[in-house]
């Protein structure tokens, strides 16, 4: 059997920063799947991942069938390997939670006109209040049990980014009235499955820095 994941590699260290890559490698994780790894340079894609109708990362190469997507990479290393859907949480709220989070972020950490800065900043502090509403009015450390599942492996990543990105380029933090996302992202990022997966603080750094020159 061929189970290759192709990932990002990094700028200064073997891991890069790609928080779908994070995502899918935090699923095989949690199923105790694991894959070869094959580390891309995405500024000089080899000729190999090309072949493999490769544009982005990250990739998936099982025998005969590749997958491109990060959401159908995590869905089916989830349901290809046992125990079957044991990361699926069957509730669209639960999927949805947070989901918007990360896309208000990359124009407020990507933006250079002051003018703008405030209202992106609100945008921003708007998605994480309803998500932080929505931990609130649930009983679980995590967004749909105890335990992790598909929507946090989806979205720990990319608070990761937030986290490191948003206090080196604009001195941003998650609010401390934010309670219970406080202590989602410190109990996510606290799991094997994010620990042994996390690339270091530095590559997000270098990551973002190529977009505020």
């Amino acid at each position: 059997m061929v189970l290759i994941l192709y990932i990002k590699a990094g700028q200064k260290t073997l891991l890069g920063d790609c928080p779908f890559c994070h995502r899918v490698r935090m699923t095989a994780a949690l199923k105790n799947v694991e894959p070869e790894l094959v580390f891309v340079d995405v500024t000089r894609k080899p000729e190999s991942f090309l072949k493999l109708g490769g544009s982005s990362v990250p990739l998936m190469r099982h025998d005969e069938l590749i997958l491109k997507d990060s959401n159908a990479i995590s869905h089916y290393f989830d349901e290809k390997f046992p125990p079957s859907n044991l990361l699926e949480t069957n509730d669209k709220s639960y999927d949805s939670a947070g989901a918007a989070i990360f896309g208000k972020f990359v124009p407020f950490v990507k933006n250079k006109d002051s003018d703008l800065d405030n209202s992106l900043r609100k945008s921003l502090l708007d998605e994480m209040r309803i998500f932080n509403d929505f931990l609130s009015s649930r009983p679980h450390r995590f967004i749909a049990s105890d335990n992790l599942t598909h929507p946090d492996c989806s979205l720990l990543p990319k608070l990761y980014h937030i986290k490191v990105a948003g206090k080196f380029f604009k001195n941003f933090d998650i609010p401390k009235d934010f309670a219970r996302m406080h202590e989602y992202v410190q109990a996510g990022f606290k799991t094997d499955a994010f620990k042994k997966t996390a690339y270091q603080e530095s590559e997000i750094i270098a990551g973002w820095q190529k977009h505020m020159e």
